[in-house]
């Protein structure tokens, strides 16, 4: 469900308050799909201007970014602990030339901080499986478990069980049948709004029962007078 920002713990208390469990897991995105941040790994290397480190992120738009800083000795690369490359990559940025990327010399670990600014929390690679049709369970880091319905879009229409094609098929017939009797009528109708003949809708139902290998009883004499008469039954 949504709520309005800055109102998340009233609707968390309301689900307390009924002994259900609740947890704010994100943001409304401007795209309309589910986006998931990853927390940078963070990793020590040298490039063709010389030793830097870089921060691997994805942003909120689900497109790959990286952020680098440049160390001041090749020793550093082997050297500088994961808090230190926090702070470097926290100061501003020096312009400097751009070269091929070479692989890691050392991977230092994850930003911690940016679990508590993404999205949505990091899910582990390989943990995300399909629970049934069209619901998702992803696999948080910390264990626990979030449901996605429909790839977070519209469910009754991308889930598709809102409007079940059984049900809609006799919905679009009857648009599809009214259009067609508009057309040939057209010359001798009025301009002003007409109920879809009955005619049209029998058709529909006995077209759609026969589809189901089913068949309308026929009723007797006896039955039709019951049914027309106010003298009999309560």
């Amino acid at each position: 469900m949504r709520t309005k920002r800055g109102r998340e713990q009233e609707v968390l208390d309301i689900f307390a308050k009924w002994d259900l469990d609740a947890a704010v897991i994100g943001q409304v995105t401007d795209n309309g799909r589910v986006v998931i941040r990853d927390n940078g790994t963070i990793v020590a290397m040298n490039g063709r201007y010389g030793p830097y480190i870089r921060k691997d992120f994805i942003d909120e738009n689900g497109a790959a970014k990286s952020d680098t800083r440049s160390l001041e000795t090749e020793e550093q690369i082997f050297d500088v602990s994961l808090e230190q490359a926090l702070r470097i990559l926290a100061e501003p940025k020096r312009r400097r030339g751009q070269g091929a990327a070479s692989a890691p010399l050392r991977e230092l670990g994850v930003d911690p901080a940016t679990l508590d600014n993404m999205i949505a929390y990091w899910v582990r690679k390989g943990r995300i499986r399909e629970v049934r049709q069209n619901v998702q369970e992803y696999v948080l880091a910390d264990g626990r478990r979030i449901h996605v319905v429909a790839e977070g879009r519209l469910v009754n229409l991308g889930a598709a069980e809102g409007h079940p094609a059984a049900v809609m098929d006799m919905s679009f017939a009857n648009q599809a049948l009214s259009a067609e009797y508009l057309i040939k009528n057209r010359p001798s109708m009025e301009k002003k709004v007409y109920a879809v003949p009955e005619a049209i809708d029998r058709e529909i139902a006995r077209l759609k029962l026969e589809s189901m290998k089913v068949r309308i009883d026929v009723l007797t004499e006896e039955q039709v007078r019951y049914l027309n008469s106010w003298e009999e039954g309560t």
